[in-house]
């Protein structure tokens, strides 16, 4: 189960965080998606990740599946040596630059495999913001700007 069936399903977001459903109702409900109660469709499912369901069910933490999976994620992409990168840019960036800064932060980051994601923000003005994992690179406009005022100020 991914974060991403939880996004793409609220009602059963809901379900599971649901207060008022019986532990046992959800570990029930769990059992049968999954297969363990051999109803089920779940025969895809390993039973590693269908014992992990049943047991957060049971313990009243299914809510926190979408958080368990997430952080598999990263913990795969650890192993494989992938990086994460967000690169916002106040304009969409066309194929010639993202390619640009692919090579540059693949260098970077030592041959590593990187994963990047981009956004558009006009806000920043100009520039580029890069996220690289808990690193924060602010190459915008809007961030000079804000530098020159503020030494202006204290001028």
């Amino acid at each position: 189960m991914s974060s991403q069936v939880l996004e793409n399903k609220p009602e059963f977001k809901e379900y599971l965080k649901n207060p008022s459903v019986s532990r046992d109702g959800k570990v029930a409900a769990i059992e049968e998606m999954f297969g363990v109660s051999g109803k089920g469709k779940g025969k895809k499912i390993s039973p590693v990740t269908q014992n992990l369901m049943v047991a957060m069910a049971g313990n009243n933490r299914i809510g926190d599946a979408g958080k368990v999976a997430n952080a598999y994620v990263q913990l795969m992409k650890a192993k494989r040596g992938e990086t994460d990168a967000i690169i916002t840019s106040a304009s969409a960036l066309d194929a010639k630059q993202l390619a640009f800064i692919t090579d540059v932060l693949k260098k970077q980051a030592g041959g590593k495999n990187v994963s990047i994601t981009t956004q558009v923000n006009p806000g920043i003005v100009g520039g580029l913001q890069l996220q690289i994992g808990d690193q924060f690179l602010d190459l915008s406009v809007k961030s000079r700007i804000q530098a020159l005022s503020t030494t202006l100020r204290s001028s």
